[in-house]
């Protein structure tokens, strides 16, 4: 498995959310591990109760996007 040869953090607001990417160039996460992982599932959790949402995609590396309401800044 490839290691990562970059790794960007991105953070705007957008209307009344912070939005936070954090992106890789590795070669994703292993199929279905996003959903079981426990550090995922309690950053999902403490994210989600503060209003926010916390999305993974691994299509070309793996990308963690947060949205949180703005309060919170």
């Amino acid at each position: 498995m490839p290691m990562p040869a970059r790794v960007t953090l991105q953070g705007w607001q957008q209307d009344e959310r912070l939005m936070l990417v954090i992106e890789d160039d590795g070669s994703g996460l292993p199929p279905g591990s996003h959903q079981q992982g426990f550090g995922l599932t309690g950053m999902r959790e403490r994210v989600s109760a503060l209003g926010g949402t916390l999305t993974i995609s691994c299509t070309h590396g793996t990308r963690v996007s947060v949205s949180l309401p703005q309060r919170y800044v």
